[in-house]
């Protein structure tokens, strides 16, 4: 579970991803949804020592999973923000306007999910041979069986479980599916980015969370990545203004994780690839208004070539 490991296994999955694209390159299309089981890929070793095949049904019936309770989750906040509302409105009027029961059972599904591979970890456990992150919630929940303080549980674990699936994978997917997308629409800015690949320098790439804020950016839409360099070439992030992993006592716990994923992909797929708007067609940058996530709006399509 080091460092090195979650190198090699995103450059494994990136590798994959740059074969998985090279099948469709000629052809306008949207970006693969290849992507995400990409990145899912790389949460799951970490997670369980597993990997999906693209075409796995297992992996794609999670996505569809994931994918459901992201339409169906932001209603929940209401609920959340007014808990008095479930006092005062009849159960049916509860189901019927915030989807509770289509919300429990895609929940109950998720767990499942969940609790197969929990299952295959408790057969082989060993505590010295601790493979990954369920591996090494489950030799803790032992070692605390009998503090009666302790909150460790099975349940506890699909818990965290989801909460690192949601927030590893989502955000670097739709992350880099946004730099695709920008790549296309600013083919000057992609050969800039090309450029610094090919020399062997480092190259960060952007998270979606665009600052709008004039009094800390300057033409805040306008696409400069070199707003983030100085003079010597380097990458130097405004203190107050440049937050793509939150602060303070939230601060996103993966952000070495997620920024390595989306160093290792981006590189590979700009160093393989050539993105643009198909012939006749032109890219709107437009995400769809969401609470969680701002996935782009519809399914643009780019035409992908080999370099």
């Amino acid at each position: 579970m080091g460092k090195e490991k979650l190198l090699f296994d995103a450059h494994f999955e990136a590798d994959d991803l740059v074969n998985d694209f090279k099948t469709i390159v000629g052809k306008p299309t949207p970006v693969p949804h290849t992507l995400l089981i990409a990145i899912l890929n790389t949460a799951w070793q970490m997670i369980a020592s597993v990997r999906y095949a693209y075409d796995d049904k297992d992996i794609n019936e999670f996505i569809e999973l994931i994918s459901e309770t992201h339409i169906y989750g932001p209603r929940l906040i209401i609920l959340d923000l007014f808990p008095w509302l479930n006092k005062i409105l009849p159960p049916f009027l509860i189901d019927f306007l915030f989807k509770h029961k289509i919300q429990a059972d895609l929940s109950d599904k998720i767990k499942a999910y969940f609790q197969k591979h929990i299952d295959n970890h408790m057969k082989d456990l060993c505590e010295e041979n601790c493979k990954d992150y369920i591996d090494a919630y489950l030799l803790e929940m032992e070692k605390q069986k009998d503090d009666p303080n302790s909150t460790l549980s099975i349940e506890d674990l699909k818990f965290c479980l989801s909460d690192l699936f949601e927030g590893s994978s989502e955000t670097t997917s739709l992350t880099l599916h946004w730099a695709i997308l920008y790549l296309a629409r600013y083919p000057n800015v992609q050969k800039k980015l090309q450029a610094e690949i090919d020399e062997g320098s480092w190259v960060f790439g952007e998270s979606y969370v665009v600052h709008h804020d004039p009094k800390y950016w300057d033409s805040p839409n306008e696409l400069r990545p070199e707003r983030f360099l100085d003079s010597n070439g380097k990458f130097v992030a405004p203190s107050k203004a440049f937050v793509p992993f939150g602060y303070g006592k939230r601060f996103c716990i993966g952000e070495n994780i997620g920024r390595m994923q989306l160093f290792v992909f981006m590189t590979k797929l700009v160093q393989n690839f050539q993105f643009d708007c198909p012939p006749g067609e032109n890219i709107t940058l437009e995400g769809v208004i969401s609470p969680f996530f701002r996935p782009p709006k519809g399914s643009p399509k780019v035409l992908i070539t080999l370099r």
